[in-house]
């Protein structure tokens, strides 16, 4: 039925949980399966005088730091089920990002957590897996 698993984590519990249900689907079902992270980047729109401003050298090493602390919290979830797992990290909105990655490498179906780290923006402007359940092209297990 499944044959590409794609779990979307940001290190959250939920995200650590949903890591462990589609590695045993991956497993249960002899599927690939590939873990993404998304870092999101904060938008500066003007910065106040006398603000400092981000290098992109500076910028490049959270996301990479972010991607890291990401990989460390999740993937001894995955191996201690015995299965393989390739890594992804992008950057930009996670439900654009996750839907669009989802869609172009042919996954058919997403796994994640319920909500992630940030509560308070997702009360704002709605979770980030009800916003890939409505641009997926395929199933989302949406694990709490």
């Amino acid at each position: 039925m499944f044959k590409k698993i794609l779990v979307c984590s940001d290190g959250s519990d939920r995200a650590i949980k949903a890591a462990g249900v589609a590695a045993e689907l991956a497993k249960s079902l002899n599927a690939a399966l590939t873990m993404l992270s998304v870092c999101q980047i904060p938008e500066v729109s003007e910065p106040f005088p006398g603000a400092p401003t981000l290098s992109l050298p500076a910028v490049d090493r959270y996301v990479r730091d972010m991607h890291l602390a990401v990989v460390e919290r999740t993937l001894p979830i995955i191996r201690n089920a015995g299965v393989p797992c390739d890594i992804l990290g992008e950057v930009g909105d996670p439900v654009s990002v996750i839907a669009q990655i989802a869609e172009s490498r042919d996954f058919d179906l997403i796994v994640m957590g319920s909500r992630g780290l940030n509560t308070s923006q997702a009360a704002r402007l709605g979770s980030v897996s009800y916003g890939v359940i409505e641009r997926a092209h395929c199933p989302v297990l949406v694990v709490r």
